[in-house]
């Protein structure tokens, strides 16, 4: 499942993950209980954050748990071959919550720390840029539906014509085809050694472990008054990722309007719908 899954797994969670995922189907245990277990270990480990101190180590540890079985459950339910696509709605819906709860719950314990209200605002520009980064993920999609196959047909035909210079058969896909993909191909796939760091960087699992290092080291370094303002380093975390989700978003969507990915991914996306049709 390399080709669906992120850096995040790649790197970390995929080899933890293989062994729940034995113990589950040893004892015969569906995906649906990691299901929902990611949801309640995730939100239980963003509730816990704004009391800080061990309670924030301990949340941070229920945030990868999370991360941990949202990849058990794929590979329960693959294995057993008893996937089901509803999953999908509920499992994308669940990972957004978590981390959405994840940002607000570190920016109170901020808020808590600091007694700065201007602090919170750090917490809410990172959810609202994950969230806005996953409409631009999936933006090309959703509107290609709405717009292509729920209109009528002299509507379809004029954004047909607009799409038609961008599309290409499907096997000029650069994506790597096969069945299975080997460590270093599926690396590869992110660019080279700085296109792997900022991936690294952005990723939300991946972060989470650096946000338990960080909150451990604060067990022992105590907060620094900056102009006044008592900071420890779970609060510099927030304040990092409350800018750099924004930019990263900003940089997302102006290279999506300059580079027409939208096109793109839209006259690709009725590419392959097109040969799925055919070979149905």
């Amino acid at each position: 499942m390399r080709r669906y899954n992120d850096i995040g797994g790649l790197l970390f969670a995929d080899w933890v993950s293989i062994y729940i995922t034995w113990l589950f189907l040893r004892f015969g245990i569906g995906p649906t209980p990691a299901t929902i277990g990611m949801l309640v270990v995730g939100l239980s480990g963003a509730a816990l954050l704004p009391f800080g101190g061990t309670a924030a180590v301990f949340g941070g540890v229920l945030l990868v748990c999370f991360y941990i079985l949202d990849c058990v459950d794929g590979e329960v339910a693959r294995f057993q071959k008893v996937d089901k696509y509803l999953w999908t709605f509920h499992g994308f819906f669940f990972g957004y919550f978590v981390k959405s709860a994840f940002y607000i719950g570190l920016a109170i314990y901020a808020f808590r720390l600091t007694q700065e209200a201007w602090i919170l605002s750090f917490g809410l520009a990172a959810v609202l840029a994950l969230l806005f980064k996953a409409f631009l993920d999936q933006v090309a999609l959703f509107l290609t539906a709405r717009h292509v196959f729920l209109r009528t047909k002299s509507e379809r035909k004029n954004i047909l014509k607009e799409l038609s210079k961008f599309r290409v058969a499907p096997a000029e896909s650069k994506e790597i085809k096969g069945p299975s993909l080997d460590w270093f191909q599926a690396l590869s796939m992110y660019g080279g050694f700085l296109g792997i760091v900022r991936s690294i960087f952005m990723s939300f699992d991946l972060s989470i472990l650096g946000f338990i290092m960080l909150a451990v080291l604060d067990l022992w370094v105590s907060p620094v008054n900056i102009f006044g303002t008592l900071i420890d380093l779970k609060t510099v975390f927030i304040l990092v990722y409350g800018v750099v989700l924004p930019l990263n978003f900003f940089n997302h969507l102006f290279y999506y309007v300059r580079s027409d990915k939208f096109y793109k991914d839209s006259a690709r996306l009725l590419s392959e719908i097109g040969t799925f049709s055919d070979n149905k």
